[in-house]
C-alpha cells in the first residue's frame, strides 16, 4: 500500500448527494423570495462549505447566510440528507483498503452529524476509523483544519496518508497541511481545476481505479 491512511472526502468522492444537496438550495432561496436563482443552480455549489457558497456566490452577510444555513436545514435535516447514494465500486473499496490495514477516515465539510447520518444510511459507517465533518455552527468547515485535525489527533506518528477528494478544496486544504491529494474525476470537479496545486499525485476515472493504485496493485 503507498499509504498508511486514506482521509476521504464525502459529497462527490464517495456518495452522490446532489439531489438533497440541490433541494436544499432550491428551498432554501425560495424561501428567501430568491426562487429566481433556484431554477439553474451550478453543480460547483456540491462541496464547498455552505455558509462560504451562500457568502460568495449569492453575495449574502455573515447574518443572511446564518439564515440561508438554518433555512436549508429545515429541508436537508429530514429529508435531503437520504438522498443519498454510494458511487460504483465505493463500498468494494473501503473494504478492500479496510482489509488491507489502510485507516479509513472522512474529512467533510458537510456537517458531521449528517455525514453520520448518511453513512450509517448507506451502510458505510463500518469501514471508517474516524469521522470528522463541522460543527451546525461554522465550526471546522475548513478543509485544512479538517485535515490537521485528524493528522494530530487520530493518525500514529510517522504515518503517511493522503486525501482523497473530488474539488479543489480538498488538495487545497491538504496541500496547507502539508499532505499529498488524490482526486475524484467522478464527482462534480474538472481535473483543469486542479493544476495549481502540486501535492495533487493522481487522478482517477472510478473508485476501484483508485484503490488500485493505492494498494499498489
Amino acid at each position: 500500500m503507498r499509504y498508511h491512511s486514506v482521509l476521504f472526502d464525502l459529497d462527490g468522492t464517495l456518495i452522490d448527494n446532489s439531489e438533497g444537496i440541490m433541494n436544499g438550495y432550491k428551498y432554501a432561496l425560495e424561501k428567501l423570495g430568491r426562487a429566481g436563482e433556484a431554477d439553474a443552480l451550478p453543480n460547483d455549489i456540491i462541496g464547498p462549505p455552505l455558509r462560504l457558497t451562500f457568502a460568495s456566490r449569492y453575495g449574502m452577510d455573515d447574518a443572511q447566510a446564518e439564515e440561508a444555513v438554518r433555512i436549508y436545514r429545515e429541508f436537508f435535516r429530514p429529508i435531503g440528507v437520504y438522498q443519498s447514494v454510494a458511487y460504483p465500486y465505493v463500498e468494494d473499496m473501503l473494504r478492500r483498503l479496510q482489509e488491507a490495514g489502510v485507516g479509513i477516515f472522512l474529512a467533510t465539510s458537510k456537517a458531521k452529524v449528517f455525514a453520520e447520518t448518511i453513512l450509517n444510511h448507506l451502510g458505510l459507517i463500518k469501514y471508517f476509523d474516524g469521522v470528522v465533518g463541522s460543527e451546525l455552527d461554522g465550526r471546522m468547515d475548513n478543509k485544512r483544519d479538517i485535515i490537521e485535525h485528524i493528522m494530530s489527533g487520530m493518525l500514529k506518528p510517522g504515518q503517511t496518508a493522503v486525501m482523497a477528494g473530488d474539488r479543489y478544496h480538498d488538495a487545497k486544504g491538504a496541500q496547507e497541511a502539508g499532505m499529498d491529494a488524490i482526486v475524484a474525476l467522478w464527482g462534480f470537479s474538472k481535473a483543469e481545476e486542479f493544476a495549481p496545486y502540486d501535492n495533487v499525485v493522481a487522478m482517477f476515472q472510478d473508485a476501484r481505479e483508485m484503490c488500485d493504485w493505492l494498494l499498489g496493485e
